[in-house]
Order: structure tokens, then sequence, then C-alpha cells
């Protein structure tokens, strides 16, 4: 039972790693991502993808900020996020 437990926080903390690791990169470099195509108009959605994941960071700039809206799956429900602020 503890092999299994363990092995299931080990991953989650790998993932969040991961996860913080890609958003440090788009701190630093916040235009190094990809820019997303068939998006509304107005703003520039981009997206980065989360090392051995499944799952992009889809955020936006603005003057002040990196504002993440979704963090989304690479296959499932394409542009679900491209209504919110």
């Amino acid at each position: 039972m503890w092999s299994v437990c363990h092995d299931a926080v080990n991953s989650q903390i790998k993932q969040q790693v991961h996860f913080d690791r890609v958003i440090d990169r788009l701190l630093e470099w916040p235009e190094s991502a990809e820019t997303i195509l068939d998006t509304p108009a107005g703003r520039v959605f981009r997206h980065a993808k989360v090392p051995h994941s499944h799952y992009r960071l889809v955020y936006y700039l603005t003057d002040e900020a990196l504002k993440i809206v979704a963090i989304a799956h690479e296959r499932r429900m394409p542009l679900y996020w491209s209504g919110r602020d």
C-alpha cells in the first residue's frame, strides 16, 4: 500500500516541478511560446507545452502581467478557454 501512495505522491511532485519550470521560463521569456491561431480578435494567446504530460499552459500578455487562462489538454476540447479573460 505504501509503495502505491508513495509513487502517486512522487508523480504529483514531479508534475508540479514541470509546471513550475514552464512558468519560470515564461516569466523570463514571455514571448518564447508559440502563438495560437484562430483565437478571438484583439488578444494574442500563446501556449507552452508542459514536459512529460499532455498539457499546455495557455496564456496571454498584458503590459503588467502574464495571465494564464487554462491548463489545456492537447487533444481535448480545443479552444474551450478562448472566451476567458
